[in-house]
Order: structure tokens, then C-alpha cells, then sequence
């Protein structure tokens, strides 16, 4: 803003990463300044303040209040006082950790404090431990002396309900898998594996792990389907009876109960599911909401798979849950060009169509990105627009945007997930979900979305990035002359990669519920008006 500084003397990286591009100003080169402070910047230019950054922690992608979840604890009538905090656990992950008071002499069972909180929060701000304490430790002045919490016990030693150990060999053998891959000292087999510390790159992990043991197949869903030891043991048990013949789905039954059409919803790039369990209960429950997990595809071969090959298997599944349409099918990022020829083959089938939703989904040939040489001279421009050490700062932060983007995008990050002492996941699952996610990835890069003659849904993400050299100028993101009956665009205020996180649930939800609601009345409308023409 006006008055602010030029930067740090003679200390251009911390200048960079101090003094940043301020996306609210029109100004060419605009620049804030990172005081650490929490706000909401209103249109009219009013700033409401949130709090510090210092009690937000990052964890596996979402950025978590500390403070809401101490709230919702303190809610219960059992808890006295609660403090929440993000401690590393024996495999150097991010856990959230409750420490606990309770209002009366002990708190005997942690079952309802779980259960409280899975009413009232989405999965990635629940603690996956709870360590119940007589007092919390203070400081001289009165504080919570968060330093002097006792390290809890990964091994579900707190008070939690009922322990169940292993009954059978098949829930011995999921029970060792699990210890390893969370490094619990005990699994019991109604535990919830995403309750104690799991996600999806660890489901993946373990799954790869009990194929291995099990010497079968079995599709990464399984791990969202039946996420206790209880549940997957039921699981395999039933397809080995069947022959093995239940895992040829790829759809992941999120909330498969509910009077309404069913969502059948394709995610991103890597085809995470996690996330749409937050959604699905902000739908509500009359509503079913299926994941098609591009994991769980088969025959997936560089040489013969295409995004139509890719679309028809994922079809397939649709139809063995619902054999006739009205069809609601929604699609994520690269997810968005799957559904778009999910739709165009229902259409060839003559099938009804309900919704077709792209979630920030850019049409062939959009955005309009110049070379990477091109690029680069765009930012050289740009930066020559400011004062010289401005130049230097923005240069210098666009260096490390750039290093990082490498880091993340570098093929080490799969065997990072996959670890040295688990040689079979670190090899096979590894390069099983590198192998896949490229083969999707190049077959959506070849795909050519062909003119679809309904309507279309497109959600954008209204923060978009301002990048030299890239051209994101058109509201319908290229798509304009595909809709035959038109688009009906809808914002959500977040960023492209934050879409599907759980913060935006609610607001996500909410659109698709007017969509779907929609689309539901034009359909009846439609049959009404096919059938009175057939009876004239």
C-alpha cells in the first residue's frame, strides 16, 4: 500500500519473501507486506482482523485454526478446558493432538468426544490423538505452557471405547499392516484408520501392503469403503467367496445412501478422495455422492489408453449402480474433461443428463500460455517496472515460486510417500501411482473435447492467479463454443488447488444442491412435455 517500505537493506531473499504482489490493487507493481496477522480484506477496503498466523498450523495441505477446534471441544459437556496442538509423531508426520480436562474427576471414554467432533468438523481438523490430563501446565503469567504438554502415545493408550483386539488370521494380518504403516503400538479392529493419523497416501501405502500379504488384487477404494479392520477383513473375505469379481469398480461409494440421483464425481490430477467425505456430509444425506478413482482403473498401458477409454470403463461403473439416467456427473480439474466425455458418450446412448459440472476446468487451448522463454521475458519486463531492489525482490521470488514448483513436481515425491524400510510399496505402489497418474495426464493432454449439445456447469475459482505471459481472460475458461445450449458459470471464492479442501465444503455444496435441484425440475419438466407429445 501506499507508504510501504522498499524492502530489507542488502537482503533480497527475505525481501522477497516479506514483501509480496498485491493481488487486491490494480496498481502495476502493488506490493504487501507480511506482518504474520489474519485478516479479510472487504471490496469497500475495510480489513477485518482474524488473529495471528502463529496459531495456524499446515497440515497435509490444509491449513488448520487451532483455535476452532479447542471451541468445538469445549463445547462438551465432559470437557473442562482442551487444547489442541500439531505435534510430529515416530514416522516425522503432523498430527493433530487434544489434550483434554475433563469436568469431572475422569473422562472414561474418548468415543463421544470423537463422535462430537465428526458431527461439527470436517475429517482434516480432527484430532487423531487424545491424551487426557488432570490440569493443563501453566506459565508464571497464567498461560497455557504448550511447550510443557506431555508427548502423547501413538498407540491408542488413551481412554477410547472398547478395545477389540484381532479375532481371526485375515484381521491379525490387516492389524500388523496397520501398526507398521502408522507405528502404533496396538490396532484394535473397530478403529478407524483415518481417525488414527491415516490419509490417502498412507491408505495407499497400506493397501499395497495387505495386497501383497493377500497375494490379490484389490482397488485403493476399499481403504475409503471400509476404513476399520473389521470392515476391509468383511470386504476381502467377500470378494474372495465371489470369486474376486467386486473389485471390477472403480466408483467409491462416499455416501451411497439417499432418495436422489446419485453424483458421480471424477477429482484431479492424482485422484484424491478424501476430500469429498466433507462434501458428502454437507450435501446431506438424501443425496448419494460416488468417487470414480482413476486408481482403481485397469488395463491402464501408455500405448492403448485414451481419455474415451478412460471415460467408458469409468461409465461402466456408473452403470452397475445406476443402469438409467438422469445422469449428475461432476469433474475436478483434469477430473472436468472426464466427465465431459462421460457426458458425450451418455449422449450418443441417448441416456438423459442431468447436471454435467466442470470444476475449474479449462476448455482445449485455454488458458493462452506463451513458451517458457517468452514467459520469463514477461517477468523480466514487469520487474524492470520497479524501483531497482524492487526489481531484484520480485525476481528473486519468482526464482524460489519456480524452485519450488520443481520440488513438488520432481518423480521423488511418490518414493518419499513409499519409504526405504517398506522395499515392496516403495517399488511397486510407487511407481503403480507415478505410472498412472502420467498415462492420465498425457492421454488428457491429446484429448479433443468434441461440441456437446447440452447444457453446462462451469465453477470457477474466482482468486486467479495474475502470471506474466499467461492469458486467462475468458469467464467460460474456453468452452464458450462447445455448450450447444449454453453455460451457466458459478464462482467459488477460493484458488484452483483449494476447491476441493474442506473450508469451501459448505459454499461447494451448496452450489451443487441449486444445480442439482435444477436440474431435477427441467427433467420432469422435459418427460412431462416428451409424454404429453406422444399421447397427441
Amino acid at each position: 500500500g501506499v507508504g510501504l517500505a522498499r524492502g530489507y537493506l542488502n537482503r533480497p531473499e527475505l525481501t522477497a519473501e516479506r514483501f509480496v504482489p498485491d493481488p487486491f490493487s490494480v496498481a502495476p507493481g502493488a506490493r504487501m507486506y507480511r506482518t504474520g496477522d489474519l485478516a479479510r480484506y472487504f471490496a469497500d477496503g475495510n480489513i477485518a482482523y482474524l488473529g495471528r498466523i502463529d496459531d495456524q498450523v499446515k497440515i497435509r495441505g490444509f491449513r488448520i485454526e487451532l483455535g476452532e477446534i479447542e471451541a468445538v471441544l469445549g463445547e462438551h459437556a465432559a470437557v473442562r478446558q482442551a487444547v489442541v496442538t500439531a505435534r510430529e509423531d515416530t514416522q516425522g508426520e503432523k498430527r493433530l493432538v487434544a489434550y483434554v480436562v475433563p469436568a469431572d474427576a475422569s473422562l472414561a471414554d474418548i468415543e463421544p468426544l470423537r463422535a462430537w467432533l465428526r458431527e461439527r468438523l470436517p475429517e482434516y481438523m480432527r484430532p487423531s490423538v487424545y491424551v487426557v490430563l488432570e490440569g493443563l501446565p501453566l506459565t508464571p503469567s497464567g498461560k497455557v505452557d504448550r511447550r510443557a504438554l506431555p508427548a502423547p502415545q501413538y498407540g491408542r493408550e488413551e481412554p477410547g471405547g472398547t478395545f477389540v483386539p484381532p479375532r481371526r488370521a485375515l484381521e491379525e494380518l490387516i492389524t500388523e499392516v496397520w501398526r507398521e504403516v502408522l507405528k502404533l503400538e496396538r490396532v484394535g479392529v473397530h478403529d478407524n484408520f483415518f481417525e488414527l493419523g491415516g490419509h490417502s497416501l498412507l491408505a495407499a501405502r497400506m493397501i499395497a501392503r495387505v495386497r501383497q500379504a493377500c497375494g490379490r488384487e484389490m482397488p485403493l477404494r476399499w481403504a475409503f469403503e471400509a476404513p476399520t479392520v473389521a470392515e476391509l477383513a468383511a470386504r476381502i473375505e467377500t470378494a474372495i467367496q465371489q470369486g474376486w469379481q467386486t473389485a471390477s469398480t472403480c466408483a467409491v461409494a462416499i455416501q451411497p445412501h439417499g432418495d436422489r440421483a446419485p453424483l458421480f464425481f471424477v477429482s484431479g490430477f492424482g485422484g484424491a478422495i478424501l476430500p469429498f467425505q466433507a462434501l458428502a456430509r454437507e450435501l446431506g444425506p438424501e443425496q448419494p455422492l460416488y468417487v470414480l478413482d482413476v486408481n482403481s482403473l485397469s488395463d491402464l498401458t501408455q500405448a492403448t489408453v485414451t481419455l474415451e477409454s478412460v471415460a467408458t470403463q469409468m461409465l461402466n461403473s456408473m452403470r452397475m449402480i445406476q443402469p438409467r439416467g438422469p445422469y449428475n456427473v461432476a469433474g475436478y480439474s483434469l477430473g472436468g474433461k472426464i466427465v465431459y466425455e462421460i457426458a458425450q458418450q451418455l449422449d450418443r446412448d441417448r441416456e438423459t443428463i442431468g447436471l454435467l459440472a466442470l470444476l475449474d476446468c479449462s476448455g482445449p487451448g485455454y488458458p493462452r500460455i506463451r513458451s517458457f522463454p517468452l514467459r520469463a521475458v514477461s517477468h523480466v519486463k514487469y520487474a524492470l517496472s520497479f524501483r531497482p531492489r524492487e526489481s531484484v525482490a520480485y525476481l528473486a521470488e519468482r526464482f524460489l515460486r519456480l524452485k519450488k514448483y520443481f520440488k513438488r513436481a520432481s518423480p521423488r515425491v511418490y518414493p518419499q510417500v513409499f519409504r526405504e524400510d517398506d522395499p515392496a510399496s516403495a517399488t511397486e505402489a510407487a511407481r503403480a501411482i507415478q505410472a498412472r497418474a502420467q498415462i492420465i495426464a498425457d492421454a488428457w493432454r491429446a484429448y479433443i473435447p468434441q461440441f456437446y449439445p447440452g447444457r453446462l456447469t462451469l465453477v470457477r475459482a474466482e482468486v486467479r492467479a495474475k502470471t506474466p505471459g499467461v492469458v486467462d481472460d475468458d469467464v467460460v475458461m474456453g468452452w464458450g463454443k462447445l455448450a450447444g445450449k449454453g453455460i451457466d458459470v458459478a464462482r467459488l471464492h477460493c484458488a484452483h488447488s483449494e476447491m476441493l479442501h474442506a473450508e469451501h465444503a459448505q459454499a461447494l455444496a451448496r452450489l451443487l444442491h441449486e444445480r442439482l435441484t435444477d436440474c431435477e425440475s427441467n427433467t420432469l419438466a422435459e418427460l412431462h412435455a416428451a409424454s404429453v407429445a406422444a399421447r397427441c
